[in-house]
């Protein structure tokens, strides 16, 4: 397994073997005082090639953590193949792997759920720290559904940070910054809040505040 530190938690990649062949790298996650436990629901971050591809017989994950770079993550692999002559020989390859920043996992609306209901739905976050000048989201596909607030710690809602006093929201940004009417969140700076965010479509990856 390769693992790394990733946020509040440990990642890693677990290597799936078959007859001493790697072929597939799971994502397990770890927090402290805990075991690891593969993350549920989420399909292999790379896997075995069709035939033919450079990475059709192994995949193998490097022994490091992804590269952030701009808006995405990348997984460097070595992938191998057998050669294209009748010489019995295999090919290997360093190949990449590209995912959206923090795309690991994310949360999606239940659309159906949404639409049964004819309400919107609510993620709401354990307490945090601010330690941000703003909230960043990254998010996808909401339709201009999206809205955010910020509570204390009891659940109580703070002045100017309500959902009805949220700015518009980004379609489709990894960081996109989420303001309200006369809020600035600077100003709740080393204070602990609670963080809702409504939408009635789309992917919640991840956020920082």
């Amino acid at each position: 397994m390769v693992p790394f530190n990733y946020g509040d938690q440990d990642l890693g990649y677990l290597e799936l073997s078959i007859k001493g062949r790697p072929q597939a790298s799971l994502l397990v996650s770890h927090h402290d005082g805990e075991r690891w436990q593969r993350v549920d629901g989420c399909p292999p971050l790379i896997e075995c090639g069709a035939s033919g591809a450079p990475d059709s017989m192994i995949v193998n994950a490097t022994r490091n953590a992804p590269l952030l770079i701009g808006d995405e993550m990348l997984i460097l692999y070595n992938g191998r193949c057998e050669s294209n002559d009748d010489s019995g020989l295999h090919e290997g390859y360093m190949c990449i792997a590209r995912l959206r920043r923090d795309g690991f996992a994310g949360m999606a609306v239940d659309q159906v759920a949404a639409a049964r209901h004819d309400q919107p739905a609510l993620l709401q976050t354990q307490p945090v720290t601010v330690t941000a000048d703003t909230l960043a989201l990254n998010i996808e596909g909401h339709g201009g559904t999206a809205r955010a607030a910020l509570f204390d710690e009891a659940a109580e809602p703070i002045d100017g940070f309500g959902l009805d006093d949220c700015l518009p929201i980004d379609e489709d940004n990894v960081r996109a910054e989420v303001h309200w009417h006369g809020a600035d969140v600077r100003q709740l700076k080393g204070r602990r809040v609670i963080v809702l965010v409504e939408s009635r479509t789309g992917v919640i990856w991840s956020f920082r505040l």
